[in-house]
């Protein structure tokens, strides 16, 4: 099922750990993307590659990635912008530790 990304982002903790989120390039909020599992071999499905899906993060390596901000709840959009520059940069912002 195809959403935005925005909307993938925001629901994380109600997917399954276990797929990816896919989403076109360039990558902004309301970027068309999907959700679902790699291939065996740990590659983007044919029928996901096929409509111009690329990888974007893993869902529990997203989850993972919140749990920077420890005990405090981020809003929104600090949780949106949080993802958005991991699945970029494969690193964490320097605004996320003040």
């Amino acid at each position: 099922m195809n959403t935005t990304l925005v909307e993938i982002v925001d629901s994380l903790e109600m997917l399954d750990e276990d797929h990816c989120i896919f989403a076109r390039k360039p990558w902004s909020t309301n970027t068309l993307a999907t959700v679902g599992p790699l291939t065996d071999d740990f590659r983007v499905p044919a029928e996901v590659a096929g409509e111009e899906f690329e990888y974007f993060l893993e869902v529990y390596v997203a989850i993972e990635v919140l749990e920077v901000f420890g005990t405090r709840q981020p809003n929104l959009q600090e949780r949106r912008n949080l993802i958005f520059y991991y699945a970029e940069n494969d690193a964490y912002p320097d605004w996320v530790y003040s």
